[in-house]
């Protein structure tokens, strides 16, 4: 671990796997890059792509990869626990803050130091999740019920132990104090960058131009984007309005799951309406959003990780899309001005939601984008790291000086 020769406090963020580009990995970065000026940032990980490294290493963000077993991780958890507490009590320094996401390394910080912000994006899907268990096969869900068995205790002890709780919303502690029994101390929102997302943005595609009506729409090929909600969906819609055009563009490559998508469309006879598009390179993203009309974020409303946030929505807001959101989080649309809430689950009602907001007529759809921008920029990464530095203080914070602030 490198030693900080400044004057800043060190702050040591933990996650687990830093490999793909959007969701918990692009949320840190945005708040580490606003914030790397003011303290000295580390990022502890078990795995990270090369691209998140490229991107620290201008931040001046040192990486740290955690040691961990090659293979039978979960059996071998409590080992990999011991060796990395061991390693990181000799180097971490007293004043040093840890912020950490997702089990086990949120356990891992409380083992290692009582000035820890531990952050939840969600419980624990593979422990907690039911949609996301039942989506795995039938052995996948006994080695999964096992681990949960085994580790859950020490999941719920984590977040009950650390210092500061933080989260991204209300939605979010909605579903944290059902299953940890614990509200949260604060709340550090997603946020968006409305200069960099924008309705000027030259669009990367141009079926809008041909005539076509495109709802964009992105996917992880898991239950928590509600992808074959979206599908199930579109025959009737198309039955109203053939122009229907589909872009899907994909957060993870996953072959396999894209070919079982494809058996679906084909089954259901709208080819020529669905176009996956693959993976959109970040600086190329306002062009996507800006190919489309409208957006659909159709995360299943049983799993709490697929409802309580999105990026995507905020991004495609700002691009003056109006969007078509998972009712369970009623701030980032707002119904009827910037978007309609939509119950994916029950395919008919869906349909009829989704024709609701293409049938508009011009004006009104006009209207709704630049409420949609305007919404949009009240979601700032300014705000999130102002509140990720207001919880780094509380848990710089003393304990006894901190009881008499909450008195």
């Amino acid at each position: 671990m490198r030693r900080n020769q400044s004057n800043k406090q060190e702050i040591l963020i933990f996650f687990s796997h830093y490999d793909y580009p959007r969701g918990g990995e692009k949320y840190l970065y945005e708040l580490i890059q606003r914030i790397s000026s003011r303290y000295s940032v580390q990022l502890f990980v078990e795995s990270i792509s090369p691209d998140w490294k490229k991107l620290y290493k201008r931040l001046h963000v040192s990486i740290h990869l955690l040691w961990q077993p090659k293979k039978f991780y979960w059996a071998l958890l409590p080992i990999t626990l011991l060796v990395n507490a061991y390693f990181l009590h000799k180097t971490i320094h007293k004043r040093s803050v840890i912020l950490a996401a997702n089990f086990p390394l949120t356990y891992l910080a409380t083992l290692v130091s009582t000035k820890t912000i531990i952050f939840c994006f969600e419980p624990f899907n593979i422990f907690y999740d039911k949609t996301f268990i039942r989506a795995v096969p039938f052995w996948s869900q006994i080695i999964l019920y096992i681990i949960k068995v085994v580790y859950s205790p020490f999941d719920i002890l984590a977040v009950q132990s650390g210092k500061i709780l933080a989260t991204l919303n209300s939605s979010v502690e909605k579903a944290m104090r059902l299953q940890y029994k614990k509200p949260a101390d604060i709340y550090i929102p997603n946020g968006v960058d409305t200069d960099f997302f924008s309705p000027t943005a030259l669009p990367l595609f141009s079926f809008k131009e041909r005539g076509r009506f495109v709802i964009g729409h992105s996917t992880d090929y898991t239950p928590l984007k509600g992808t074959e909600y979206l599908l199930s969906a579109l025959p009737e819609v198309i039955k109203h309005k053939k122009s229907v055009l589909v872009l899907i563009s994909e957060t993870i490559f996953n072959p396999q799951k894209r070919a079982t998508y494809q058996k679906i469309i084909s089954t259901l006879g709208i080819q020529k309406n669905v176009l996956f598009v693959g993976t959109i390179p970040q600086n190329k993203l306002p062009g996507f959003y800006t190919s489309c009309n409208i957006f659909c974020f159709c995360g299943s409303s049983f799993c709490a990780g697929a409802y309580t946030a999105s990026l995507s929505v905020l991004e495609a807001q700002a691009c003056g899309l109006p969007v078509l959101r998972t009712s369970g989080n009623n701030k980032e649309i707002r119904g009827g001005i910037t978007g309609v809430f939509i119950h994916p689950e029950r395919t008919t009602l869906f349909s009829k939601q989704i024709l609701s907001l293409i049938t508009l007529s011009k004006p009104k759809i006009r209207t709704m984008q630049r409420y949609a921008q305007k919404h949009a920029e009240t979601f700032s990464w300014k705000i999130s790291s102002y509140q990720l530095i207001e919880a780094i203080k509380m848990a710089s914070t003393p304990q006894a000086a901190m009881k008499r602030l909450l008195d």
